[in-house]
C-alpha cells in the first residue's frame, strides 16, 4: 500500500526502555527522536493517539525495505489491526519531524474509537509544548 514507506513513529510501549520493545522482530537501521502532530491519551499501562495539533515525541525507527513487511505484520498484531472484526488501532502513515528537522512518512497506530477516550486524562504539553507519555503518568 505504501510501498516507501520504510519507518514506524512509535510513542508508547514499543518505545526503547518500554515492555514491548523486545517484540520488534527486526533490528533497525537506525532510531531516533521525532515529533507528529495529535493528541495523546494516558490509560495507564498504554497511551492512545487520535488526531490533534499537539506535538507528540516518540521515535522513529527506520527499518530496512525487507524488514518492513514482517515489521508490520508483528506490530499489527500487537496493536490488534486488522486481525479481528473490531480494530483496537489503526494503521496510517504521518509525517513525522526528526530532530534534525527532516520530515520522514512513516507508520503509526492511531486508536480506533477515539470516543471512548473521554474518560481518559489527556497527555498535557511540558514546558516545551511537546506531549510525551511516560508509564502510568498523566502528564509528559
Amino acid at each position: 500500500m505504501h510501498p516507501e514507506v520504510f519507518s514506524i513513529f512509535v510513542y508508547g510501549t514499543l518505545q526503547r526502555g518500554e515492555e514491548r520493545e523486545p517484540m520488534w522482530p527486526r533490528v533497525p537501521r537506525l532510531i531516533e527522536l521525532g515529533t507528529i502532530r495529535g493528541r495523546l491519551f494516558d490509560l495507564g499501562p498504554y497511551p492512545a493517539l487520535t488526531e490533534g495539533d499537539d506535538l507528540i515525541r516518540g521515535e522513529l525507527w527506520h527499518l530496512e525495505p525487507k524488514d518492513i513487511g514482517v515489521t508490520l505484520d508483528v506490530l499489527d498484531e500487537i496493536e490488534c489491526y486488522g486481525k479481528d472484526d473490531i480494530d483496537l488501532y489503526l494503521r496510517r502513515v504521518v509525517a513525522a519531524r526528526t530532530e534534525n528537522g527532516q520530515t520522514v512518512e512513516a507508520f503509526t497506530y492511531f486508536f480506533a474509537s477515539p470516543d471512548e477516550l473521554a474518560k481518559y486524562a489527556c497527555v498535557q504539553p511540558n514546558e516545551e509544548g511537546i506531549c510525551r507519555w511516560h508509564r502510568y503518568l498523566t502528564s509528559s
